[in-house]
């Protein structure tokens, strides 16, 4: 069974203004192509055919960029004959990350899906999500991804939690708990972060509700999420082979953008 891909769509894209005061940080072009089809991409590379966005009121134009006969699907129909389906869903509040998946939850059913954030960007000689299920031996494992990053460019990942424990081999997987997250511990290997794609078991989405919502800021910033999911569920994590790029702020989108668009 193949997961379903879900895109969370529907932030403010704060950290980008003022590129994102008139266009979604999704549709913001890295080369010739905006932030989300990179995502979108990877999903179709690694075989999954339904794909979830998840949006909010204000960002239709992600929807019609999509569009069955826009641009950028008649491209894709040109280019390749896996052209996936699209599923389009609204996050009626900016409720956090876990909100906007739980959002996916009648579109998923009882399967499990792959979280892929657009505004983070791999590349590879596979994708990261073809990788990650590589490592996805159960329909109830949950396998997150961790990258390599340079020290210095530590600062351009405000967003990615370090891992803290033992680091494992590129490609393999290591069973995660709750301090290889959010121990207090010095870090074995400080430059080793957790980077935006997940997949999720079916059953995580009882764990993406207001429940488990930060008390200080009232949003599911999946903290207590992943908390509740490490005495449930077995959780991985693997080390991709390639380069991820957070181009989720002002300064890490100017940067990586130039470097992108030198790779392609």
């Amino acid at each position: 069974m193949k997961p379903i891909a879900v895109i969370p769509a529907a932030g403010l894209g704060t950290r980008l203004r003022p590129l994102t005061d008139n266009t979604p940080k999704e549709l913001l072009l890295v080369g010739d192509k905006p932030l989300i089809a990179y995502a979108v991409e990877e999903a179709i590379q690694s075989g999954i055919q339904e794909i979830c966005v998840i949006i909010r009121e204000g960002k239709e134009s992600i929807r019609r960029f999509f569009d069955s006969e826009g641009a950028w699907i008649r491209s894709l129909k040109e280019r390749s004959s896996r052209v996936p389906s699209f599923e389009f869903v609204y996050q009626k509040a900016p409720k956090g990350l876990g909100d906007a998946l739980l959002q996916a939850k009648p579109i998923a059913a009882n399967r499990p899906f792959v979280m892929i954030l657009p505004d983070q960007v791999f590349m590879g000689e596979s994708s990261s999500v073809s990788q990650l299920m590589e490592q996805w031996e159960d329909k109830d494992d949950i396998v997150c991804s961790l990258i390599e990053v340079p020290r210095a460019l530590r600062n351009m990942y405000p967003g990615s939690a370090i891992h803290r424990g033992v680091p494992p081999v590129s490609r393999s997987r290591i069973r995660l708990d709750s301090s290889d997250l959010y121990g207090t511990s010095q870090p074995i290997q400080e430059n080793l972060i957790h980077f935006g794609r997940t997949i999720f078991c079916s059953g995580s989405f009882d764990f993406f509700g207001s429940d488990f919502a930060n008390p200080e800021t009232g949003e599911v910033d999946l903290y207590r999420t992943f908390l509740e999911l490490f005495q449930h569920y077995q959780v991985f994590a693997s080390l991709l082979c390639g380069r991820g790029f957070d181009l989720g702020t002002l300064d890490s989108y100017e940067f990586f953008r130039k470097e992108i668009e030198n790779k392609t």
